[in-house]
This record gives C-alpha cells, sequence and structure tokens, in this order.
C-alpha cells in the first residue's frame, strides 16, 4: 500500500555498538511527494515542511530540484509563480433536484482551488447560480453549492466551474448532466394509525429520490426517519399535538412542496389519528404446564398495530413469537392476536405498543415460575 508520509524511530548508533539514548522520544517523517498526490492540486496541498511542488512539465509532484527550471513550470504554494490549471470535475451528486431550488449538490474533482475564494462565485448547475458552502469545501477536492430556483425553461445541463478567474486553463465541465424533475405524489399507507405514533407509514410517488433532502409533516408533527427510493417515502409518525383528527401529509424536498399527482381538485394527502388500541380480554386465563397453550387476545383498534409480536420473557432469557398468520381480522367484534407459549408455566402477560401499555394479565399454573408476555407495536 502507497504512502506519502511515514513517521518512524530515530536511533543514533555511535562506534557501530552503542545507541545514543532518545529520551524525548523523537521522530522523523519519511516522505515522498508524488506518492498519493497525482495532481496539482493534492500537491500543494501537502505539508509546507516538505517543500514539495508541482512539476508542470513533468506533471507531477516532486522536490524543486528534480524539476528543471528550465524546462518546466515550478508551482508552490508557497510561491507567486500562479496557480494550479486544468481543473476537472469527476463527479456530481445529487444529478436530479426540483425546479425550485435548495439542493445541495455536492462536486468532486481535481484541481478545485487551494482556498475557498478560489470558487466562491463561479459554479453554475445546468445555467443556474449555485452557491458555494464553506463548510462542505475541501480543498482541491470538493465544492457543495446550493442551488437557486430555475426557470421553467431550463430542464438540464452540465456543472460549470471557474477557479479564480474564468480563463479557458481555469474553467471545467462536467461530464454528467443535472436534471430538473417534477416530483410528485400518488398515495399514501396505512391512512390512519394510533393517536400516540409510532405508526410507518409509506408515501408513493415518482422521482421522489430527487435533491439532497427530504422532510416529511403531519399536521406539523414531523415524521421521524425518513428513507427514500424513486418510488416511495417511508417515515414514522410521531404522537399527534391536536388529538384524533385527520391531518395533510406535507412532503417537502429542498425549497419544494410535493403534491399529489394528477389531482382534478388540489387535496393533499391525509393522515387519521384514531385512538390506541386496548385489550378487552384474553382467553384462556391459564396454562398447562408443558406450554404451546394458544392464547386468544381480543380488545379494539388492534388493526392499527404494525407487525406485533409476542414476546415471552422470564428472568434473563427471552424467546418471541410473531402474530399466527391463520389469525383474520374481525373487525366487528375487535381482532384476535394469537400466539402459542412455547414456554410451559405460568404467564404474566402484558400486551403493549411501542407507545404505550395496553392491558396486563396473569394466565398461570401454580406450579410453574411467571413468565412475561409483550404483543409489541
Amino acid at each position: 500500500m502507497e504512502i506519502n508520509s511515514l513517521p518512524v524511530e530515530l536511533t543514533v548508533v555511535w562506534n557501530g555498538n552503542f545507541n545514543i539514548d532518545n529520551p524525548a522520544q523523537n521522530k522523523v517523517h519519511l516522505y515522498k511527494c508524488g506518492a498519493m498526490r497525482e495532481s496539482c492540486g493534492l500537491c500543494l496541498k501537502a505539508d509546507p515542511d516538505y517543500e514539495c511542488g508541482w512539476c508542470e512539465g513533468q506533471n507531477q509532484c516532486t522536490l524543486k530540484h528534480h524539476c528543471p527550471i528550465l524546462e518546466n513550470r515550478w508551482l508552490e504554494l508557497s510561491g507567486t509563480g500562479g496557480k494550479c490549471t486544468n481543473p476537472k470535475i469527476t463527479g456530481i451528486s445529487p444529478v436530479r433536484g426540483p425546479r425550485e431550488g435548495g439542493t445541495r449538490v455536492t462536486i468532486r474533482g481535481e484541481n478545485l482551488g487551494l482556498e475557498f475564494r478560489d470558487i466562491a462565485s463561479h459554479v453554475k448547475v445546468a445555467g443556474v447560480e449555485c452557491v458555494p458552502l464553506v463548510d462542505g469545501y475541501i480543498p482541491a477536492e470538493q465544492i457543495v453549492c446550493e442551488m437557486g430556483e430555475a426557470k421553467l425553461s431550463q430542464h438540464a445541463g452540465y456543472v460549470d466551474i471557474c477557479i479564480a478567474e474564468c480563463k479557458p486553463e481555469f474553467t471545467a465541465r462536467s461530464p454528467q448532466l443535472y436534471y430538473f424533475t417534477t416530483l410528485t405524489l400518488s398515495d399514501l399507507h396505512p391512512k390512519r394509525g394510533p393517536v400516540s405514533g409510532g405508526t410507518q407509514i409509506t408515501i408513493t410517488g415518482k422521482n421522489l429520490q430527487a435533491g439532497s433532502n427530504v422532510s416529511v409533516w403531519l399536521g406539523g408533527q414531523p415524521c421521524l426517519s425518513p428513507r427514500r427510493t424513486v418510488d416511495f417515502i417511508i417515515c414514522n409518525t410521531t404522537a399527534s399535538s391536536g388529538g384524533l383528527s385527520k391531518v395533510e401529509v406535507m412532503v417537502k424536498v429542498d425549497k419544494a412542496r410535493i403534491r399529489k399527482e394528477l389531482a382534478k381538485v388540489p387535496k393533499e394527502l391525509e393522515f387519521e389519528y384514531m385512538e390506541d388500541p386496548t385489550i378487552v380480554r384474553i382467553d384462556p386465563e391459564w396454562s398447562i404446564v408443558s406450554g404451546n397453550t394458544p392464547i386468544n387476545v381480543w380488545g379494539t383498534n388492534l388493526d392499527l398495530i404494525q407487525n406485533p409480536q409476542i414476546r415471552a420473557k422470564y428472568g434473563a432469557k427471552e424467546h418471541i413469537n410473531r402474530w399466527a398468520n391463520d389469525s383474520p381480522f374481525n373487525l366487528e367484534l375487535g381482532q384476535l392476536l394469537r400466539a402459542s407459549l412455547e414456554n410451559p408455566g405460568s404467564v404474566f402477560v402484558n400486551i403493549q405498543t411501542s407507545k404505550l401499555t395496553l392491558k396486563t394479565a396473569i394466565i398461570g399454573h401454580t406450579s410453574c415460575p411467571a413468565v412475561r408476555v409483550d404483543c409489541l407495536k
């Protein structure tokens, strides 16, 4: 593996046999200017103590005495003889964003200036001004800029940059196009969940992976940890701030508010906060010593629980059973949760969602230790 510098122990040997003490643990650095510094910008970023410079004729990073001045142009960080030419863009991300702007575009490349002022006002993406951000700038290697608003007539284009001045030798164009994209929403599932939150919702649509930042709001409350692909956004609801109600679902990507696709009547997606699930009965309230007793749980709004599980816990041991697939919903009577107890003995049942406890009951046989069972959202 190639490295550009390596600290090593310093040992001085006297008379061929005696090592001179080094109580300060002094070290020396072995270095090679050209190692991992294939571009002018990376070369001039090297520690000034190394005295590395860019030999333009030989197109390599080296020491000054290895670059014949008569045949070559020598560039060094402390010098006034010019700056790195031939900037190059190797990649941009993302390559799509909303026309409303606000997208943070990351530009990677070579020779992208050595100071922020070199690129502070010379970046355009698809013909639109993109304002460079100080906190995203890596000298010579990376520029992060925030997009302005595009006109309706603008659809796609290259990334163009100038380093300090817009002369041909200091300009670069990306190999990729950047596209202005229209993002749309189509549906939401599920459309209701417990008032205490914790529901994982999926919002479907088109071009939802465009832009750099997404946020989802349900009636003023954030939907947490949004993840997205081209076709959907997934996030987790928080508790309702307005109690039981229907709320508007708002999706923002950068500075664009995303709306429902082809809606004849302007109507946003809605999510309904419902009463939290409750448990009204557990049957049976006993178990045989050998276990494997089916437990039936009745209640209200149990269809709001996603991916329920039965967790049996005793001491440090724990076992989780999933909701039995052969127990269909009965919305008129409430829903039936069913699980087999794989641990024999008395069972302490605590059924809860991820946000609240629903009911506690004892199911048992007096000759066996207690086991705790949780029905989790």
